[in-house]
């Protein structure tokens, strides 16, 4: 059995229960055993077993939680790092799937693969993120191009749920409509088929949808929506890509857990993302598409009252720099925040955006899983570009 205090910290930062923020305990220290956080508070007032056991030195240090990044994404298949590179080079998306790349590229590509090499190098992309203190992982399904994709990589993240990785699962249930199926008969098998299959089996925690942009109406992801809830999914999208307000004002309407590729979000989108407490989802890399508009989509988002996420996707064969300081560094420079509402974007807007309440905590229960950052205030963590602020992750599960 593992027994170790975690001490000489200059400060604690303890993500607060009822909303997005830190409070900060200087000389405070915490406790684990087995894996698991047993005590926290200020540091001479540790109780006698924690006093017995093996040290931590913190080093002065500031510590934080293991960066828990819900809203960072897993893909099976494809090379959406390709993609991205064609964008700065500022094609369109249209030239792109020209050149053989974008979403049918990746649906193909995990169609081909068999069971054992999706499974493989999901295992090293997540290898990756957990070195640099990624812990859960929203993971994607098949695109929905077809049932039989989804399903399968919706039962590839349960398999990858069975050997302990902390994934959420998430149907894509409607990115694109088939080319060769009529438009509403793919609807209904998604409504009919495909949201009950996911269910009943437990495959999903939230269904996503793409509102306009080349894929589905307001009205049509309204019917998605309404069958995932039926089924207890919880409705997340990715709204107003062409239209201002619908996409946003849908999320609220449904009780979206979150919304994202928020390019032409409107006053109105803002005030009913606002209301009912949609977490919007921010993505660095939209710089590339955002153009002029991207320095100040989250200081929008932030002062109308908008609890902001930060997002990237992450292929298997991503950088590993897709880390804390990255995301967090991005959004103060990319997206208009500031630095610490950067900060708390990363470490704790994802996990409320995927409703949950056990991750990126150092409260007692939680897994003790932080991180170590030379900066003695974390408000620094974003200070500079590149900074390598994080001394080390540690995990004592």
């Amino acid at each position: 059995m593992s027994s170790t205090l975690v001490r000489n910290a200059s400060e604690l930062g303890i993500p607060d229960a009822a909303g997005p923020g830190f409070t900060r305990h200087p000389g405070w220290a915490f406790w684990a055993k087995d894996g698991r956080i047993q005590w926290v508070g200020p540091e001479t007032e540790a109780p006698p077993e924690a006093q017995k056991a093996a040290v931590y030195d913190a080093g002065g240090r500031a510590v934080m939680p293991a960066l828990v990044d819900a809203h960072t994404h897993l893909i099976f298949g494809g090379d959406r790092i390709a993609d991205f590179s064609r964008r700065l080079e500022g094609k369109s998306y249209a030239e792109i799937a020209a050149e053989g790349g974008g979403i049918q590229t990746t649906v193909k590509a995990t169609r081909a693969a068999s069971d054992a090499e999706l499974l493989d190098r999901a295992r090293i992309a997540l290898a990756r993120r957990r070195a640099v203190g990624i812990g859960t992982t929203e993971v994607k399904s098949g695109y929905g191009l077809d049932e039989a994709t989804e399903l399968r990589t919706l039962s590839l993240v349960a398999e990858l749920r069975r050997e302990g990785h902390d994934l959420v699962p998430t149907l894509l249930a409607a990115h694109s409509v088939p080319k060769d199926r009529p438009r509403e008969d793919w609807i209904q098998a998604i409504i009919e088929g495909l949201i009950p299959a996911a269910a009943e089996k437990s495959l999903a925690q939230f269904c996503d949808v793409f509102v306009e942009k080349g894929a589905y109406t307001v009205e049509e992801a309204r019917r998605i929506f309404q069958a995932a809830k039926h089924h207890g999914l919880i409705p997340k999208l990715h709204a107003d890509q062409l239209t201002p307000g619908g996409g946003a004002e849908l999320a609220a309407e449904v009780g979206a857990a979150s919304a994202d590729h928020l390019e032409h979000v409107s006053e109105a989108g803002l005030k009913r993302l606002a209301s009912g407490k949609v977490v919007a989802v921010l993505l660095p890399g939209a710089l590339t598409y955002l153009g002029d508009r991207a320095p100040w989509l989250g200081r929008e988002l932030i002062e109308a009252g908008v609890q902001v996420a930060v997002a990237t996707d992450a292929n298997p064969g991503s950088s590993p720099t897709h880390n804390l300081p990255l995301m967090a560094t991005l959004a103060a420079t990319q997206m208009g925040l500031k630095v610490e509402e950067a900060l708390r974007a990363v470490t704790l807007g994802a996990a409320h955006a995927l409703r949950r309440s056990d991750v990126g905590s150092l409260v007692v229960g939680a897994r003790a899983r932080f991180i170590v950052l030379d900066a003695r205030d974390c408000r620094a963590l974003v200070a500079s570009f590149g900074e390598p602020v994080v001394k080390e992750t540690v995990f004592l599960d």
